[in-house]
C-alpha cells in the first residue's frame, strides 16, 4: 500500500518501515512479499534534483526503472555475490533458480551439489533446470564440470539411475561436464551446492522449492520457474 501511494501521489512522503531489537543493534528493513517477489518494481528510487534546487528531490518512473537496472540483472540478482541469508517465503512467485543461485555459480569451473533425495522425476527435473542455469552462465568455449552426491533406495534406484545417466549423456559435448555419484552415509542429510570459488551454498530443502504444478508441452509453470509457487525455504552463502 504504501508504495502504491507514492506511486499515485509524489506528494506523499516516503517512509521506510525498520524496527531493532530492544537490546540494541542494526535496525532490519521490513519488506513486503510484493517488495520480495517482484525487486524490479520496487527497487528504491532515483531521486532527481529539481531545477533551481540541488537539495529537494523527486522520484520518477524514469528513476525507478534506472534504479532496479543498477541494482541487479534483470531486477532480480545482485550485482556481486556477497555471503547472506535468503528466507523464501511459502505460496510465492517470482522466484527462480538463476535468481537464488547465478551470481554465486558464476566463475565457477566446478561445482558439487549434495542432495540426498535427487531420486524421483521431479528432483532429477529440478537438477536438470540447474544444469540449465550453469550452461548459460558459462562463456561460449569454456567448459565447467557439476558433480553430483546423492542418495538411493530400493524403489528408485533403477529409475534414478537411468535418469541421471540420461542427463549425463545429454551434456555431452556442451559447456557442462555431468557427474554423479551415491554416498550410503546414513548421516548424510545436508543439502548445498560447493564451488572451487570458495562459495558454499546452503539449502535447507535442497533444489525441491516449488510446490507441484502442472507439466506438459503447454505449462508456463513448467516453462517459467517465476510462475510457480514455492515451498517455504532458507538458503544462506557462505565464503570459505
Amino acid at each position: 500500500m504504501r508504495e502504491h501511494i507514492l506511486r499515485i501521489d509524489d506528494t506523499f512522503k516516503r517512509h521506510d518501515f525498520v524496527y531493532r531489537a530492544v537490546t540494541g543493534g542494526q535496525a532490519v528493513t521490513v519488506l513486503t512479499p510484493e517488495e520480495l517477489q517482484y525487486p524490479t518494481f520496487s527497487a528504491p528510487r532515483t531521486k532527481l534534483p529539481e531545477e533551481g534546487a540541488p537539495g529537494n528531490m523527486e522520484a520518477t518512473p524514469e528513476g525507478v526503472r534506472k534504479a532496479a537496472a543498477e541494482m541487479s540483472d534483470g531486477g532480480s540478482l545482485p550485482v556481486v555475490a556477497k555471503p547472506g541469508h535468503i528466507v523464501v517465503p511459502e505460496n510465492t512467485k517470482g522466484w527462480s533458480y538463476r535468481r537464488l543461485f547465478a551470481e554465486h555459480l558464476k566463475g565457477a569451473r566446478q561445482s558439487t551439489v549434495k542432495d540426498p533425495y535427487v531420486r524421483l522425476f521431479f528432483q532429477t527435473r529440478n537438477l536438470m533446470e540447474l544444469l540449465e542455469v550453469i550452461h548459460d552462465l558459462v562463456p561460449e568455449g569454456d567448459e565447467v564440470a557439476v558433480h553430483l552426491i546423492t542418495q538411493s533406495d530400493a524403489e528408485t534406484c533403477v529409475r534414478q539411475t537411468e535418469i541421471l545417466d540420461q542427463i549425463v549423456t545429454a551434456f555431452m559435448g556442451s559447456r557442462v561436464t555431468f557427474s554423479w555419484e551415491l554416498d550410503h552415509n546414513p548421516n548424510f542429510h545436508a543439502r548445498s551446492i560447493t564451488t572451487d570459488i570458495g562459495w558454499k551454498i546452503i539449502i535447507d530443502r535442497g533444489l525441491d522449492i516449488f510446490q507441484k504444478f502442472e507439466s506438459g508441452p503447454f505449462s508456463v509453470e513448467q516453462a517459467i520457474q517465476e510462475t510457480r509457487l514455492t515451498r517455504g525455504a532458507e538458503i544462506s552463502y557462505v565464503k570459505a
